[in-house]
């Protein structure tokens, strides 16, 4: 079993936020009841992500929200769907699982949905 990672789309400040950032953050005047916490990021200002226990063919980790090129010119965008990792072609309304071992092989990440929205042409 791998270790869970998350990364998070700050919506404020349109910055991506990983783990350590979500968490440490500057504590915010209204105290809570679990002062432990209050450096934390209000989570409705967030959009996390998960990240899969899948690699592109560069070795990088996919994450849901990545954008991929899968190959032959197939873009598509990363999401978990029902504890699965699927993928949707940018212009197709339907989810396909995507395998691990083919990510490895065919897949490349381009971007993300937030940081680069323009892969996505009119689609999001």
């Amino acid at each position: 079993m791998s270790e869970l990672k998350f990364r998070a789309w700050d919506k404020n400040t349109n910055k991506m936020l990983f783990f350590i950032d979500i968490f440490n953050r500057q504590p915010y005047t209204e105290k809570s009841s679990f002062p432990q916490y209050d450096s934390c990021k209000e989570f409705h200002e967030l959009e996390t992500m998960q990240y899969a226990d899948a690699e592109d063919k560069n070795g990088k980790r996919l994450c849901e929200g990545d954008i991929v090129d899968v190959a032959d010119g197939f873009v598509g965008v990363i999401k978990w769907h029902e504890s699965a990792l699927v993928w949707r072609e940018i212009h197709d309304t339907t989810y396909q699982h995507l395998d691990p071992e083919d990510c490895a092989r065919f897949a490349e990440i381009i971007g993300n949905i937030y940081e680069n929205p323009e892969l996505l042409g009119d689609t999001k």
